[in-house]
């Protein structure tokens, strides 16, 4: 499907302009694939991406004649999605893997047609093979089971819509607006905000009384999908909150480096609102962001597409920066819109380079190379957690034992060692542990994490027990063996 999708894009212009750089994005996907592959890695790593394999393995059964699903914490959209596609004969898992790769390359074009000049210049071509086509992390997420490039991909295609809305005033373009906004919901949650800035972008571009109710009207009518997709779970408002970070979102954990939350209490080097703006020039996000920010000029906000962008990136950021913790994945939502907000300045440090060197292409091929290393370097800790959880399994199938507590592994245990029962130390203090049993876990972390919450006072009692060593493992993690049950 991506190949397809950038045949597509090779051959839709035609003229002299032909070069290595319309195609260069496509690169990155094909060698990273081709590594996951002779890797052996699946996509599936850390909790979210075997739960949503978990979900669409529910789904599939489903449409088999099997049980509804029950409400879940992710939103359905992706896992649906995919065993939607595995109906085609696809293997689910590769339907899921092939999903965010799409969503990949659909970001890209969206982004590059959404350019002043549909990216036939070189400076065009450029800037979606630096800015996007391999920036680590966004090129990271392409390649594994996730949720969060086919969201992105979705709220991209609702942004660029409505950037060609003020060219075409379309009603049709507002419903396709509004399917999108939909689609994104209903494949993470975290689209809210994003969704939330477009519509306040839309009005500030339009600034007139009769355009402003027409986005007022969008925005009525996204808040009533944001409701039905709520009550289609079976969900309250309350109990839809008490599950997740939101539970604990303040606009004071902005300027805290301590943060209490669902995931316990953690600690950080930043206050989150320092943390936010790592998107604009960190090297995951966009490796050359700080080469252009002497190029950067405020008068490039009068664009729609620019202005729109910065608005979603704002509202987005306010918003997380409020969340209890700090992870570089919920940062990837505003990727695309960053390097919006700086292709006007790429366009004018790419002439500023060509005026005064004629290996200015050979410069930027290295950058491209140098970029390529970057994903390597981001894409190496998911295969390493990949093969950690592969390696926990395999100890443990090769064992008698038949319960298995943990936290932090369960999702992958689930996963790998069907025959077993897994309890998690997180949704509830256990009174007993059953003797003979093992804890897989990182001790360090539950020490220090999740005092006085769940894992840890699991963790205490369990210890009471009486605990013997098993096998100790990379970044922390141990198998310990339950060594008799508490006195009654």
């Amino acid at each position: 499907m991506v190949l397809s999708l950038a045949l597509l894009s090779a051959v839709e212009e035609r003229g002299p302009e032909r070069s290595f750089w319309r195609w260069a994005w496509v690169l990155p996907v094909v060698l990273g694939l081709i590594w996951c592959l002779q890797d052996g890695y699946q996509g599936l790593n850390g909790q979210d991406a075997h739960d949503y394999f978990r979900l669409a393995k529910v789904w599939l059964a489903w449409f088999a004649g099997g049980a509804a699903p029950a409400a879940a914490q992710h939103p359905p959209g992706y896992p649906f999605a995919s065993a939607l596609l595995a109906l085609s004969g696809l293997d689910l898992l590769w339907a899921m893997r092939l999903i965010p790769l799409a969503a990949f390359a659909a970001v890209v074009l969206l982004v590059r047609k959404t350019l002043p000049d549909a990216g036939r210049s070189t400076a065009s071509r450029l800037f979606i093979a630096l800015m996007l086509g391999t920036s680590p992390f966004l090129l990271r997420h392409g390649l594994v089971v996730m949720s969060d490039l086919p969201a992105l991909a979705l709220i991209v295609a609702a942004w660029a819509t409505a950037v060609a809305w003020f060219e075409r005033r379309s009603v049709l373009l507002l419903v396709v607006i509004l399917l999108c906004a939909m689609g994104a919901l209903l494949v993470r949650s975290a689209a809210g905000p994003m969704l939330l800035g477009l519509l306040l972008g839309c009005a500030l571009v339009t600034f007139k009384p009769g355009r402003i109710v027409v986005w007022a009207g969008i925005l009525y009518g996204l808040v009533l999908l944001i409701l039905a997709s709520v009550w289609a779970q079976e969900r309250t408002w309350m109990s839809y909150f008490e599950e997740t970070p939101l539970a604990f979102w303040t606009p004071l954990n902005a300027f805290q480096q301590v943060l209490n939350g669902a995931d316990g209490r953690l600690s950080y080097a930043l206050p989150n609102i320092l943390f936010v703006l790592k998107v604009f020039v960190h090297p995951g996000f966009l490796p050359v962001a700080v080469l252009l920010l002497p190029f950067w000029r405020l008068r490039d906000m009068h664009q729609p597409a620019q202005r729109i962008a910065a608005c979603m990136v704002l509202v987005y950021l306010i918003f997380i920066a409020g969340m209890p913790f700090q992870n570089d994945r919920v940062l990837l939502l505003t990727q695309p819109f960053v390097a919006v907000l700086y292709q006007p300045a790429f366009v004018r440090a790419w002439a500023w380079l060509s005026q005064r060197t004629r290996r200015a292409q050979v410069l930027a091929g290295a950058v491209f190379l140098l970029q390529l290393g970057l994903f390597v370097r981001a894409l190496h800790p998911f295969l390493s957690q990949a093969h950690l959880e592969q390696a926990i399994a395999e100890r443990v199938n090769g064992s008698r034992i038949a319960v298995i507590y943990t936290h932090g592994m369960g999702a992958a245990l689930n996963t790998y060692c069907p025959r077993l029962k897994v309890e998690e130390l997180w949704y509830h203090p256990i009174e007993r542990f059953k003797a003979g049993a093992w804890l897989v876990v990182r001790p360090e972390q539950l020490r220090t994490q999740w005092p006085g919450l769940n894992p840890g006072i699991n963790w205490a009692r369990a210890q009471e027990q009486g605990l013997a060593p098993v096998q100790v493992f990379p970044d922390g993690w141990e198998i310990l063996s339950i060594e008799q049950p508490l006195p009654p």
